[in-house]
């Protein structure tokens, strides 16, 4: 657990800034059963409201605490990369040229930082993780928390922070996949004894992640054919079959389906693209030989609850369940379920170290 989180102090604070907003979280010191506890969590659309958010801060009498932030992956990239040869303090400026391709902006104006990767069963050298923000955003979500009087202690990245979070569930130690939503589109994760294995972005493809049905409404009508479950189901299998060679591990059995605000998903979906041009929120899928929106309520049900953990499972052969917020955190009394979902990387970068 990281050193800061023994500080004096009654409660921390954490965010991650998403496209459609900041989603803020209240987090106490101490926790109850090894479990965090909630004290309160916000979510703040864009644009953002400084003044809303500096009076909620006040409110909640956290204007000076320790705090942290969680970027989302439309800040940054995540990349294997062969360990350098070369002294560790001289590690960023040799790597930030070496991904230069990579970038949509001049090296020099990257910041990289460096975890570890779990040994490959085949590789002639070792390999690390890179993430690759550029200086500038990394400056921006900086000055925010010093504007609000914040004592900023450290920058993670969701797929780490989200991770965490879910080393309580008892699947931790026999190795996990989660199912979750970023800035960037759907990525599944895998994470193995409270280690980071890998994290795939699903490149257009579009699921609603939230369990009710009645909040399925603030999704567009998407009618997914079965098609749609067996382009899915290919792409977690091709990564979970990577996972199990390349790292010389036992099959999965366990997909956490981790749930999100829906309105903030749709916002963010469909300022992504599709693989036909449209934004991926706004893209309606017909079944086999029907129209657009046709049975559309009956087929908007295998979106959500039990019928869309059972599309999965029987096309994985493994089980899949959604995430329970009970199951991860105390203090859940009277919590909007949407902000909360929203917030939960920030929670979970309360949690651990870097590099976790």
């Amino acid at each position: 657990m990281a050193a800061w989180w023994r500080k004096s102090g009654a409660d921390w604070l954490a965010w991650i800034r998403r496209p459609s907003g900041l989603a803020v979280a209240q987090v106490a010191r101490k926790t109850v059963d090894g479990l965090p506890l909630l004290r309160s969590c916000r979510f703040f659309p864009q644009p953002l409201d400084e003044k809303a958010l500096a009076d909620w801060l006040r409110q909640r009498g956290v204007r000076a605490a320790p705090a942290v932030g969680v970027l989302d992956r439309d800040a940054y990239l995540l990349l294997p990369a062969d360990e350098p040869t070369l002294p560790r303090a001289e590690w960023s400026l040799n790597l930030r040229w070496k991904i230069a391709d990579r970038l949509s902006y001049p090296a020099e104006q990257a910041v990289v930082e460096t975890f570890a990767m779990p040994e490959l069963a085949k590789a002639e050298s070792r390999k690390i993780y890179l993430a690759v923000a550029r200086e500038a955003r990394l400056q921006q979500e900086i000055a925010l928390f010093h504007r609000l009087g914040l004592s900023l202690q450290r920058l993670d990245i969701i797929d780490l922070a989200l991770g965490r979070l879910a080393d309580a569930l008892p699947q931790a130690e026999e190795g996990m996949a989660l199912l979750y939503w970023s800035g960037e589109g759907l990525v599944v994760g895998v994470r193995k004894k409270h280690i980071f294995y890998l994290a795939r972005q699903l490149e257009g493809h579009y699921l609603p992640l939230w369990p009710s049905l009645a909040d399925s409404s603030a999704h567009p009508a998407v009618v997914p054919p079965s098609l749609f479950w067996d382009e899915l189901a290919l792409e977690l299998r091709r990564t979970f079959h990577y996972y199990e060679n390349n790292f010389a591990q036992e099959a999965l059995r366990m997909l956490w389906l981790v749930p999100f605000d829906p309105l903030c998903q749709r916002l963010e979906g469909e300022g992504l693209p599709a693989r036909g041009g449209q934004g991926l929120a706004a893209v309606k899928v017909t079944g086999s030989g029907g129209r657009a929106g046709q049975e559309e309520g009956d087929l908007s049900a295998s979106l959500v609850g039990d019928a869309l953990c059972a599309a999965l499972a029987t096309r994985l052969g493994i089980s899949v369940q959604w995430l329970s917020w009970q199951s991860l955190l105390h203090g859940l009394v009277d919590v909007e379920e949407e902000a909360l979902s929203a917030c939960l990387p920030a929670i979970g970068a309360l949690l651990g170290q870097e590099g976790g």
